[in-house]
């Protein structure tokens, strides 16, 4: 069982960590010589979903390349991200670490996270919501770094997870 969780989790981090970096590449680099039009064009289309400008939204920081993540925040992880989650414990990974993600790539991550389990009510493979136990049908969900920092941002003001989930 572990074992298997392990060695799954570890093949699909290799290969959507691949697809992930294919997909971003460019998104949040200002305009230069050898960023092409599509990067431009990809970059544009998901701020404009966003509702937000290029001066505004600038999703990838930089300057915590190769830095780790800071010990509150794998512990806050480790016990609100875990096997078992829940609505509760999921916002308050969230609530807790949006504050300065954006000049932070291991607490950007972890933000992602915590926020794409909070999207998915349901409980599929090693992950359980205990406040969702069945799996949902499958689906195919496309969300930006653009887009899902202007969807917490609209989350922590108030607004209805249901609500924002069914835009996603």
């Amino acid at each position: 069982g572990a074992n298997r969780l392990a060695s799954n989790s570890l093949l699909e981090a290799v290969v959507t960590g691949r697809a992930a970096a294919a997909q971003v590449r460019g998104m949040a680099v200002p305009a230069t010589a050898s960023t092409t039009a599509h990067d431009q064009a990809v970059w544009h289309h998901g701020a404009k979903r966003a509702g937000h400008d290029r001066s505004r939204a600038q999703a990838t920081p930089a300057a915590t390349a190769g830095q780790a993540p800071r010990p509150a925040d794998r512990a806050l992880l480790d016990r609100t991200c875990g096997v078992l989650r829940d609505e509760v414990r999921l916002t308050e990974a969230v609530r807790t670490l949006r504050p300065g993600a954006q000049d932070d790539n291991p607490r950007l991550l972890a933000l992602l996270v915590a926020w794409s389990a909070l999207l998915r009510t349901e409980s599929r493979g090693g992950h359980t919501r205990t406040d969702h136990p069945r799996a949902a049908a499958p689906r195919h969900q496309d969300l930006t770094l653009v887009d899902a920092l202007a969807q917490i941002d609209t989350f922590l003001a108030g607004h209805d997870l249901a609500t924002i989930a069914r835009s996603a």
